[in-house]
Formats: C-alpha cells, sequence, structure tokens
C-alpha cells in the first residue's frame, strides 16, 4: 500500500511543491476571470481541467490524459455553440491521438517509488523546419477553405487547428519541440476567445503559453534524438 501511495504521490506533486503552486496558480486565473466576466460555468471547469492537464503534461505525467479527455469534451461543446468548426475537427483529432498517446507514453514511462515519468525525445533541426514550413502552408491552405463555410473566425481557426495537428502529434510521439508549436497555438487561441467574448478560455490560453515555456525547460533534458 505504501509503494502504491509514493507512486501516486511522484505522479501528481512529482515536480515538487512549486508544480503544485504552478497548478494552483492556473486554476486562481481561472476563478477570477470567471468572477469578473459573464463566462459560463462550463468555461470555468473547461479550463480548469486545461490547466491541471497541460501542467501534468509539462511535467511528463501520464495523469494528464485523465484531465485532458475532460477538458476535451467541455471544449467541443463550447466551440459548437460559437461555430468555430476548425477547433471541433480539431479536437476531434486530439481524441484519437490521446487514445495513441496513452499507449505510447505507458511503452515508455516509467514510474517507482522514486519518480514518475515518460522519456522524452528531440527532433533534428532539419526535421523541425521542414515541419514548420509545411504546417504554415497548410494554414494557408486551410483559411482558404473555411473562407467557403460560416466559419466566424476562418484565419484564427486555421491558426490555432493545424499547428494544434502538428503539436499534438509531436506530443503524442514524446517530441519536446510540440511546445514550440503548442506556443503558436496559444496566442492565437488568445485573440480567438477574446473576440468571441470568453474570457475564461482567454485566460486558459495565457496560462498555456506561459506552460509551454515551463514544458520546454522540463522536457529539454533528453539527450535522445531519433529523426
Amino acid at each position: 500500500m505504501a509503494s502504491y501511495r509514493n507512486r501516486l504521490k511522484h505522479e501528481l506533486v512529482g515536480d515538487g511543491w512549486f508544480g503544485v503552486a504552478f497548478i494552483g496558480l492556473g486554476l486562481i486565473t481561472q476563478i477570477v476571470s470567471y468572477c469578473l466576466t459573464e463566462s459560463s460555468a462550463l468555461s470555468l471547469i473547461c479550463g480548469m481541467l486545461g490547466i491541471i492537464g497541460v501542467v501534468l503534461y509539462s511535467q511528463k505525467k501520464f495523469s494528464a490524459y485523465i484531465f485532458s479527455f475532460g477538458q476535451l469534451f467541455l471544449y467541443v461543446y463550447l466551440a459548437w455553440q460559437e461555430h468555430l468548426w476548425g477547433e471541433v475537427v480539431e479536437n476531434g483529432f486530439y481524441f484519437v491521438t490521446m487514445l495513441g498517446g496513452m499507449w505510447i507514453w505507458l511503452k515508455h514511462y516509467r514510474s517507482s517509488e522514486e519518480e514518475s515519468e515518460v522519456e522524452t525525445l528531440q527532433l533534428s533541426k532539419p526535421w523541425l523546419y521542414g515541419i514548420f514550413v509545411g504546417t504554415m502552408v497548410l494554414v494557408g491552405v486551410l483559411y482558404m477553405v473555411l473562407r467557403l463555410t460560416n466559419d466566424s473566425q476562418p484565419f484564427m481557426d486555421s491558426l490555432t487547428t493545424v499547428p494544434a495537428f502538428v503539436a499534438q502529434v509531436l506530443l503524442m510521439l514524446r517530441y519536446r519541440e510540440n511546445w514550440m508549436f503548442w506556443a503558436i497555438i496559444n496566442v492565437a487561441s488568445i485573440v480567438l476567445w477574446a473576440i468571441a467574448g470568453d474570457y475564461c478560455l482567454m485566460m486558459q490560453y495565457i496560462f498555456w503559453t506561459i506552460n509551454c515555456a515551463y514544458g520546454y525547460w522540463l522536457w529539454k533534458d533528453s539527450e535522445s534524438n531519433s529523426r
């Protein structure tokens, strides 16, 4: 029983009190934004689940998937209400890759009484540059497609959708460069949800942008390079 308690402790607070305080700061920003704005209770819950999930991803914890699934379903509902079809499709893709990510992470997960974290990898510069250029080209293509629909924000929707596909695959495959692409998405999403008037989700993305730096810092100690 003590062994299971120690493993659970490392899984949830393995990054020490700084990690716990960082999650607490994110949750406080969500509560404050909810109290000061007219955001819905669902947005608050979605944002809080998202805060916990992304910080646990930063800390390379498998438990991140548990919170992320709850956030995903609520976010799809909110995006559907705003007619943000790119966001809806994007999160359907997340669902599939999260299932794949759970399987891959379990295969490369170190869990003991001393530590609990996934082993991470690093992209070579040619692969990173090639992926970035390809991503920007696809952003332009999706923008042209969404202009033909009733999408309320076709450019911002494109800029938050295509890089998200790339970032999610890199996260699933355990490459630390996923945090670079998440940073692009999060900055664009701040603008997208500010225009939509949902300030709980806007604050969530502000925190997520900060978390990208935190996540890259925690993942950068990997010496592996498979590409």
